[in-house]
């Protein structure tokens, strides 16, 4: 009972219970904030490849099969230290039919499937249109966030999806050349 007491009554390693009371909670609010802010910094560099790939193609007169893959190659590189194999993009020339809508001129793709010539196509709410003329490029780029902390978790992966509306900058509609 009386080393109980004295025990009790000890006040030498107080710090030090505290410290390991407090660290865990401490060490896991560390590695959430490191993760928001990769999650943060993974969704900014896939709305600038998107910015990026449909700003190029809006300064274009013509895109060609050589334009578009040095683009997506390009666009690919702006993700890193992401995998570029994590990355699905999609640009597209629509011609605009009315608000929000419109008609697919041309369309490419990596690791999406394009949009097919002719088809119709709705721009999502949460896409401005700021042109005022016949057609529009739109951009879609796609990144699957893998979480290093969630991958030892067992988080599955984030997909962050941008898209962009650029209006084209030299003429009224760029054109698609093989």
């Amino acid at each position: 009972m009386r080393l109980l007491r004295s025990f009790a009554r000890d006040t030498r390693a107080s710090a030090g219970v505290e410290f390991a009371l407090i660290a865990p909670g401490m060490i896991a609010m560390l590695f959430g904030m490191i993760e928001v802010n990769e999650l943060i910094i993974a969704n900014n560099r896939t709305l600038m490849v998107a910015s990026s790939v449909a700003d190029v193609a809006s300064r274009s007169t013509s895109i060609k099969d050589a334009d578009v893959s040095g683009l997506f190659e390009a666009a690919g590189t702006v993700m890193y230290p992401g995998s570029k194999d994590s990355l699905k993009l999609r640009l597209s020339s629509v011609a605009v039919t009315g608000a929000g809508k419109g008609t697919v001129q041309w369309s490419d793709a990596r690791s999406y499937s394009p949009y097919s010539p002719g088809s119709n196509l709705t721009l999502p709410d949460t896409v401005e249109n700021p042109c005022t003329g016949p057609s529009i490029i739109y951009a879609e780029a796609e990144f699957t966030y893998v979480s290093p902390v969630g991958m030892v978790l067992g988080v599955k992966p984030y997909a962050l999806k941008q898209q962009v509306v650029m209006c084209p900058r030299v003429v009224d509609n760029v054109s698609r050349i093989a």
